[in-house]
């Protein structure tokens, strides 16, 4: 199942340093749920426009039981906590 997050954020929030904070974390949620997570990409947005969204993580999961899992995880739980101030928009879609 593949997990896809696209999210907008306020103004001068996504930068470089946040950019490669949110990447760690995602690299060292994957290590953490090895069993579960079988691959993670982020994309930063390259054309900007009012519509666009800044961010789209896409995470390879084992299957949808695999979700709440990765969810909950306390990884995910802090770089949540540290980006959700800053989202405007945010949307996931999750398919096979």
């Amino acid at each position: 199942m593949t997990h896809l997050v696209l999210m907008k954020f306020q103004d001068n929030f996504l930068n470089d340093a946040n950019l490669s904070e949110i990447t760690e974390a995602y690299q060292e949620l994957k290590k953490a749920l090895p069993e579960e997570i079988y691959n993670v990409n982020i994309h930063r947005n390259i054309v900007p426009r009012e519509s666009n969204m800044d961010i789209m993580i896409a995470v390879e999961l084992k299957n949808a039981d695999s979700l709440p899992i990765y969810l909950t995880h306390p990884i995910h739980q802090a770089i949540s906590t540290k980006m959700n101030p800053y989202v405007t928009t945010r949307v996931s879609f999750d398919h096979v």
